[in-house]
């Protein structure tokens, strides 16, 4: 048992490294940004089923204090920190423990993403100063124009979660058992 403990706990610091650098990095590849965020996002994914949330959880915090202190990017890091990051842990959660309630899983994402979204686009706009330079808008109609298209990426980003554990995670996963053993 204390093997097992040890081993998730090493798994777990260098998953977060991993999510580091790959976070550090992409400030400089230009769409490099919002890729490293889901792809930070995959493998707290994939290590959530091999050592569990707990220890998965821990990693994206570690990951996002680690890139917070030593990135120059905010834009990706800020994805990472509001929705790639912790969403694929969540969701796998969300889904083992709901079962096939399909109408109570679209109701949970559906006010999941609003209020990540909410929390997305505030940052930017307000926190952050960040707007688009052919703002013709007001900002409350800016923001709830952002806030619909941040609802729609979610479910796009959900459905692209869960082709990715329909078609990849089971391989990788005993990829992994291979590695290990």
């Amino acid at each position: 048992m204390k093997m097992k403990r040890t081993f998730n706990i090493a798994t777990g610091g260098i998953c977060a490294a991993v999510c580091a650098v790959m976070l550090i990095i992409s400030a400089g590849i230009s769409f490099g940004q919002y890729t490293a965020a889901v792809l930070a996002g995959l493998i707290l994914h994939i290590m959530s089923y091999k050592t569990g949330t707990g220890t998965a959880l821990c990693s994206y915090v570690a990951a996002s204090v680690a890139a917070f202190v030593f990135s120059a990017d905010r834009s990706g890091l800020f994805l990472f920190i509001i929705l790639t990051g912790y969403y694929p842990v969540l969701r796998s959660l969300i889904c083992v423990r709901m079962g096939k309630k399909t109408a109570i899983i679209i109701i949970i994402k559906l006010l999941f993403s609003c209020i990540t979204g909410t929390l997305y686009v505030m940052t930017f706009l307000f926190v952050l100063n960040i707007r688009p330079a052919f703002v013709l808008f007001e900002d409350k109609i800016l923001a709830a124009v952002m806030i619909i298209s941040y609802i729609v990426l979610f479910f796009i980003y959900d459905t692209a979660l869960y082709l990715f554990e329909k078609s990849y995670k089971l391989k990788i996963i005993s990829f992994l058992d291979r590695i290990i053993r």
